[in-house]
């Protein structure tokens, strides 16, 4: 999302509001029309006296929730519903207003002299002109009241009149086990999956997965041990179905004339040395789209999958997991220390929210569908990855959670720690 000019953004807002900013900047003279009340709220929120007199105005609520948002940096913006959850995070937030309405009248969040629901507080920053929101680009329709857009920032114009903040300091976590992985056992298996499909061809069910006497014959052949109890499928063991996918992609595995997989002699994957192999591995994983880590969060009546899951991941998908991966290099990088998946989450979702689904398309999409249907907008229901995640409808932050985090998980507990390149921490 590219963040509009300070003149686009005011553009966005109702009339109404941008006199009620003005009046409480201390603007006695309001012009009467929408360009004239525009230009000069746009002129009016870049004053050093201005901003600093908003500031002291504030509650120290208020402060503090505009402090948050600074230390993601001036001019860096975030979604409103993940400053709502850095708020709550903060201990910031109130479920209940202390504004009470007298017969049929009923207050709005900016007339709260006491701010302390999200809607209060927001309502606060952007009437003192402290924070500016935007919603998506081309929705002409949507004029912004004091509730905001979809985005949030401190413009650096602002910022610059402001206390300066430092970012939250690091604190590593604590493990109390750690589990190592190993790139020879990781090897060994490919070698003896590769070995079972050679000595005695692999039968698969109509879905291309493997029959359970195969999978439990491989199965048994592993370093790694697997259990196939009654009514597992070949899908349900995640190491296992990885080997199979992965030699096949090295094209180790073929399918022969009858349709069973079977081990291809001598493939050239084997006839290299071992850290090329290991590298080999890692690089058709990380590129390709024959593994989908979407699969590892999928719940039976709460996701609806866009395909099988033997079918090729979206391209989305690999994209996003190189996201991550060049992430956790960044990382390594940086010092011998255990890095949290969660630390990766929000980094992500500070600086690469759309690294797997694309909330600029989601929106179009469901505003498409709000228009036509009066269906609600969320990135869960509405996005280029065919996928829905109805459980989490508009809470964005349990979305986030169980749909982007558990992605991250994913890619960096599977195939990073079976390959031998990750070890595994637990606090």
């Amino acid at each position: 999302m590219t963040i509009p000019t300070l003149r686009d953004a005011v553009e966005q807002i109702r009339a109404n509001v941008i006199a009620t900013m003005l009046q409480a900047a201390g603007v006695t003279d309001v012009p009467k029309t929408k360009e004239g009340k525009t230009a000069l709220w746009a002129a009016t929120l870049v004053n050093e006296q201005r901003t600093k007199q908003a500031y002291d105005r504030l509650t120290p609520r208020c402060r503090n929730a505009l402090l948050v948002l600074l230390a993601r940096g001036p001019g860096v913006e975030l979604r409103t519903a993940r400053y709502r959850a850095l708020l709550q995070q903060a201990g910031l937030l109130e479920k209940e207003s202390h504004l009470r309405g007298t017969g049929w009248y009923a207050p709005s969040s900016e007339e709260a002299r006491d701010p302390v629901t999200f809607e209060e507080v927001l309502a606060a920053l952007f009437k003192h002109g402290l924070v500016v929101s935007h919603t998506v680009p081309g929705n002409s329709s949507a004029k912004l009241g004091f509730d905001g857009g979809l985005f949030v920032y401190v413009p650096a114009e602002i910022a610059a009149h402001l206390p300066a903040v430092s970012p939250p300091a690091h604190t590593q976590p604590e493990v109390t086990q750690q589990i190592s992985a190993s790139a020879r056992t990781g090897q060994r298996d490919l070698y003896l999956y590769w070995s079972a499909a050679r000595e005695k061809p692999l039968d698969v069910t109509n879905a291309g997965l493997l029959r359970a006497g195969d999978l439990k014959r491989v199965a048994a052949q592993l370093l790694v041990p697997e259990v196939v109890g009654t009514g597992v499928k070949e899908g349900d063991l995640r190491r296992l179905f990885f080997l199979r996918r992965l030699l096949s992609a090295l094209k180790a595995l073929h399918t022969d004339d009858g349709g069973s997989l079977t081990g291809v002699a001598n493939p050239l994957f084997l006839q290299v040395e071992a850290t090329a192999r290991v590298r080999t591995c890692y690089e058709v994983w990380r590129d390709g789209t024959w593994w989908n880590e979407l699969w590892a969060g999928e719940a039976p009546g709460r996701t609806r999958a866009g395909a099988n899951i033997m079918d090729f991941a979206p391209p989305a998908v690999a994209r996003a997991r190189r996201k991550v991966l060049d992430r956790i290099i960044e990382q390594a990088r940086r010092g011998d220390e255990w890095i949290e998946i969660q630390e990766i989450g929000n980094q992500l979702r500070d600086h690469h929210e759309n690294f797997l689904i694309d909330r600029d398309t989601s929106a179009r999409i469901g505003q498409a569908n709000y228009h036509y249907y009066g269906l609600a907008i969320s990135p869960y229901l509405y996005n280029d990855l065919g996928w829905q995640w109805e459980a989490y409808g508009m809470d964005e932050e349990a979305g986030w959670q169980g749909v982007e985090v558990a992605f991250v998980r994913a890619v960096l507990t599977e195939a990073p720690y079976w390959l031998g390149l990750l070890d595994l921490g637990y606090s």
